[in-house]
């Protein structure tokens, strides 16, 4: 079988995360896990995808991880082409369709910031991160009904979004529950309520069924308690990224279900993940733990091979750089 071309072409410098990993020997193992990645993904990639990841390199990775994690799992996996989701997924009898994206910052008034210290410590804006990810879900169901217009995929196919959020200031730190469960359930801050002589008499979470954007106007956070959402199967969430990468392979994953899926995901086909269920009849949300059972079991990690002339360019950059 003839060998994909490189991943990282040499004459590209509009990506600066991109450039960053190509030539920092610092980045050495994210170079190699990308190009491994891009070894096992070419067939199934878009024609102008190489070109994509010179200007979109975080967007592309993710999607390569995503694609990858899938054909680890030995799901079969089928291209749809250049326009729609990434691909198909067969699981049991269903067909899913698998959409990736990767999250940014945003821009206008709803921009997330950057991250700041000051007298009160990082206070993350929490409802500008939650409209990243709504926003990313009414848009995605607007692409959808695009694809089934086009045959494309059918009314009858399960959909999984694969939402990385690396990108958005604060988002990657832990919070409890996750962004990516508070932007589809609506669980508020939490509380706590004590007696005056002591002692703890409740605890739980406030309902946020929506956040306000800056013109004012409200946007669901409660997606997944909405049977016109009926059509998303569940929501796959990563902070991965080629610098801040997971070990072994995928433990990052994080499941989260909707409960009224018209296509519910399995949940024992998922068991190398994290996954979060909840329970609308008893408002009651579980987390249950990745298996204990050997990784390799449930997700075959991908053996990462290397670019020798990739290599030797870094090498090259960097012994310029020491010698000034």
């Amino acid at each position: 079988m003839k060998n994909p071309p490189p991943f990282f072409d040499a004459d590209a410098f509009d990506d600066r995360l991109y450039v960053s990993v190509r030539n920092n020997p610092c980045f050495r193992w994210g170079r190699r896990y990308s190009q491994t990645l891009w070894s096992l993904y070419h067939r199934h990639a878009d024609t102008n995808f190489l070109r994509e990841a010179c200007l979109h390199f975080h967007q592309r990775f993710w999607e390569m991880y995503v694609g990858v994690a899938f054909l680890r799992t030995r799901f079969p996996v089928t291209k749809l082409g250049n326009s729609g989701p990434e691909f198909l997924v067969a699981i049991g009898s269903d067909r899913f369709c698998v959409e990736a994206t990767a999250l940014s910052a945003g821009d206008g008034p709803d921009r997330v910031p950057e991250e700041e210290d000051d007298d009160d410590g990082i206070v993350p804006p929490t409802d500008r991160i939650l409209l990243r990810f709504t926003n990313c879900l009414i848009e995605k169901q607007r692409q959808r009904a695009k694809a089934i217009k086009n045959g494309l995929i059918g009314v009858g196919d399960g959909y999984i979004l694969a939402i990385n959020s690396r990108r958005i200031p604060h988002a990657a730190f832990g919070h409890v529950p996750p962004f990516s469960v508070r932007a589809f359930l609506p669980f508020g801050e939490q509380f706590i309520r004590y007696e005056m002589s002591g002692g703890v008499t409740e605890s739980g979470f406030l309902r946020r069924d929506h956040v306000t954007k800056a013109n004012s106007s409200a946007v669901s956070t409660a997606a997944f308690l909405d049977r016109s959402y009926s059509w998303i199967s569940a929501v796959l969430h990563s902070t991965v990224d080629p610098i801040n990468l997971a070990r072994p392979f995928g433990r990052d994953f994080e499941l989260i279900h909707n409960p009224y899926a018209t296509h519910p995901l399995p949940t024992d086909s998922f068991r190398a993940c994290g996954q979060w269920h909840f329970d609308p009849d008893r408002s009651q949300l579980t987390y249950q733990q990745p298996c204990s059972r050997s990784w390799s079991y449930y997700m075959r990690e991908p053996s990462i091979t290397h670019d020798a002339e990739q290599e030797r360019r870094a090498d090259a950059l960097e012994n310029g750089r020491s010698s000034r």
